[in-house]
């Protein structure tokens, strides 16, 4: 097992203005990035530092925690990264309702600013700026404007917007874990951390105590989701028997699998939540709540 494991996830949106045809629609690239480093128990095993970009935030936390499990059970992944069955992790990857009803699925993996692993269409900006952030000793964000550059260099003169938001902070040891959680959505910021220590029969599993979160993140987008469709469906926009109906099943299924991985977790070790942990239930409520002054304006 390591000793430690440390990273956050970055939910990110660049915006690429081009000041030489400023009647053009900018390009907008979007993404959530997780950049880590593990650190082998081995000395012969050198740090070895990844980078994980997706689509969405939970599909960004579960491959990372994919990749830690390898990790973890292997030791190094890029010596071996031409052995490893990325079809078969990305399988593992992406559930049933993300198959059906999340065709904008990508996910891509970077090594020294080099492409590992993809899957999906990603915009290509993502991987320029990876490759600019080898050797880069100034902030993350200097790299936008080392971007910027080299659009100039090539002919194009660009400006690029940069914003950047962390979504989850993650701090692991053998004896404790933190995960801290901050969400901003249309209407409120919701933030809530949970620690994670060992039960009494079981030492943590970094891997599967990360995955938790994808499975908190994932819920409370469904909960959105699930809330609206309800309202509708109450309201006579969705109709029954229609495919809005059979996706908001299941993402009501999707949503109860969710509910056990988390339960399962609890049972196995003791987690402790602050400043409460989500009530699914109640998020549901609150999207109902919404959807229907959306829809009926004067209604307070």
């Amino acid at each position: 097992m390591m000793k430690e494991f440390e990273t956050s996830l970055l939910r990110e949106k660049f915006t690429i203005r081009d000041l030489g045809a400023p009647q053009n629609k900018p390009l907008i690239a979007l993404s959530n990035r997780m950049a880590f480093t593990f650190h082998f128990n081995r000395a012969e095993r050198p740090p070895e530092t990844l980078v994980v970009r997706a689509h969405n935030m939970h599909l960004c936390i579960r491959a990372t925690a994919r990749l830690l499990a390898i990790a973890e059970q292997f030791g190094p992944l890029i010596p071996r990264s031409t052995h490893i069955n990325w079809q078969e992790l990305w399988d593992v990857l992406v559930n049933d309702y993300e198959y059906a009803y999340n065709p904008m699925r990508w996910l891509a993996i970077y090594h020294e600013g080099k492409v590992v692993y993809a899957h999906g269409n990603r915009h290509p900006f993502l991987d320029m700026v990876e490759k600019f952030q080898v050797g880069n000793e100034g902030t993350y964000e200097d790299g936008v404007t080392t971007a910027e550059d080299a659009f100039r260099k090539s002919g194009k003169d660009v400006k690029i917007d940069y914003e950047g938001h962390v979504a989850l902070v993650v701090n692991m040891e053998p004896a404790s874990i933190r995960l801290g959680h901050i969400l901003r959505g249309s209407d409120r910021k919701t933030t809530f951390n949970v620690s994670i220590a060992p039960g009494a029969k079981s030492v943590l599993n970094f891997s599967r105590c990360l995955s938790v979160s994808a499975a908190f993140l994932e819920g409370i987008q469904l909960t959105f989701f699930i809330g609206s469709a309800q309202e509708k469906i109450r309201q006579g926009i969705i109709r029954r028997q229609s495919k809005e109906e059979k996706q908001l099943r299941d993402a009501q299924q999707r949503l109860g699998r969710l509910i056990s991985e988390i339960t399962q977790l609890e049972e196995d070790y003791k987690l402790r939540y602050r400043p409460e942990k989500p009530d699914f239930a109640h998020l549901i409520v609150d999207a109902e709540d919404l959807t229907r002054k959306i829809l009926t304006p004067g209604e307070q």
